[in-house]
């Protein structure tokens, strides 16, 4: 694995993903640290016990690593879809936002809780 540091690039030896090193900001009174990303800005790695990870895969359809809804593509020999009327599109939109607003907090909620199962630790 490349030396963690600001702006070094590795391909992941799990999924051969290009990655990046940057630091993430976590808010509040945890200090930013390094961390794999995706071309998105997305964390490379998950895990849930600290031991064990996985990557995160971003999807190249999928714009900025968040789902998207957009109407369907056309397939050749249809009739052109159907563009939502602007209601829909404003919830659509509104749908959008709260996804990627939800990702952050689960993000930030991740950090915290793994800093306090540290702590915990630490006391034993």
């Amino acid at each position: 694995m490349a030396e963690k540091k600001e702006g070094a690039t590795m391909k992941c030896k799990q999924c051969g993903s290009d990655l990046i090193c940057r630091k993430k900001d976590y808010g509040g009174n945890y200090a930013p640290t390094l961390q794999w990303q995706n071309h998105d800005g997305n964390a490379h790695y998950k895990t849930l016990d600290g031991k064990n990870f996985s990557c995160n895969i971003p999807n190249e359809e999928i714009e900025g690593g968040q789902q998207t809804f957009t109407a369907p593509p056309r397939v050749a020999g249809t009739a052109p879809p159907i563009l939502p009327n602007p209601q829909i599109a404003e919830i659509l939109a509104k749908i959008n936002d709260q996804t990627i607003l939800i990702t952050r907090i689960f993000e930030m909620s991740e950090a915290i809780m793994h800093h306090t199962i540290d702590e915990q630790l630490k006391k034993k």
